[in-house]
């Protein structure tokens, strides 16, 4: 499953205007420094490869996705929302099926004196496969401290309830909380045609293990590099993940993922941005390997 987040903005906004994957982790307060106003959208593609040990690699599913986008910043006050959704086949090999994954993200965030701010959001997900289905809320609370005006230093907390359910066994939902907490540094510059983007963030997710529910804990560290010039966006992302038992905290699977950007981002008007992302999942348990690709082509309106 992906369970780690494979993209962040926990201290700093990203350059990208429209970046998506439906497994983003944010902190609701840096929608303050997060201008210009902006709505955009996004379709992409995906696949998975999956790997039995002892066996070639094969795809297990492919289908398509898409993104929506809408940001509100003025003065003091920000608002934002992001959609993500992906929809796949399984194959019948395995057994046929679909794969859906959703994320929903809304926060509002206000700053002071251009040093502070502090915001309220949730993230809302929906993982599906064939009849496993899981979803989570998470009401956050966050903020961020801006110093020399490019360095962010950034925090956010809540507590995650989790769903999970057989689609085909009526009354199997169960349900639990459990905590997570986001930390990130950030260099950000954004001056006209040019800018400059570094963030290193940590992910952290506390494990469930009770008589109807057990889910792994998660743990998962991001770099974030994007540069502008003349409008011109290159970007890198990469992230390391593992998750961990809930009962003894051994390692249960490994994540290693990187997503390349390019785009044109002036600051006002119009905007375009590619992406490709690829994800790849260890279970160490087992000695399988899923790798998820998506390619995705986003445009957005600055203003």
């Amino acid at each position: 499953t992906l369970g780690t987040a494979a993209q962040a903005q926990i201290a700093a906004p990203r350059l990208n205007p429209l970046s998506f994957h439906p497994t983003t982790a944010s902190n609701p307060a840096v929608l303050s420094w997060d201008g210009p106003s902006r709505i955009g959208g996004g379709i992409g593609e995906s696949s998975v490869d999956f790997t039995i040990p002892g066996l070639s690699t094969f795809e297990a599913a492919a289908g398509d996705g898409s993104s929506a986008q809408l940001r509100w910043v003025g003065e003091t006050f920000a608002l934002g929302l992001d959609r993500w959704s992906l929809s796949m086949e399984i194959v019948p090999l395995l057994g046929g099926g679909d794969i859906e994954l959703e994320s929903t993200i809304v926060g509002a965030s206000f700053q002071m004196n251009d040093l502070f701010s502090i915001g309220i959001g949730q993230e809302s997900g929906i993982s599906r496969f064939d009849v496993e289905l899981e979803t989570s809320t998470l009401p956050l609370m966050g903020a961020t401290l801006r110093l020399g005006e490019v360095f962010y230093l950034g925090f956010a907390t809540g507590t995650e309830t989790i769903e999970q359910e057989f689609t085909n066994v009526a009354g199997s939902a169960t349900e639990e909380e459990r905590g997570m907490t986001r930390i990130g540094l950030a260099y950000y510059s954004r001056d006209g045609e040019n800018g400059l983007h570094v963030e290193v963030w940590r992910n952290e997710l506390d494990g469930i293990n009770t008589a109807t529910l057990t889910d792994e804990a998660e743990e998962s560290t991001g770099i974030t590099l994007e540069v502008v010039f003349s409008n011109i966006l290159l970007g890198y992302e990469s992230i390391t993940g593992e998750e961990l038992s809930a009962v003894d905290g051994s390692v249960q699977e490994e994540q290693d993922g990187s997503t390349i950007s390019l785009g044109w981002v002036p600051m006002e008007g119009l905007s375009l941005v590619v992406s490709v992302t690829e994800i790849e999942i260890n279970n160490l348990t087992n000695g399988q390997t899923t790798v998820f690709n998506i390619a995705f082509a986003g445009v957005a309106w600055a203003f």
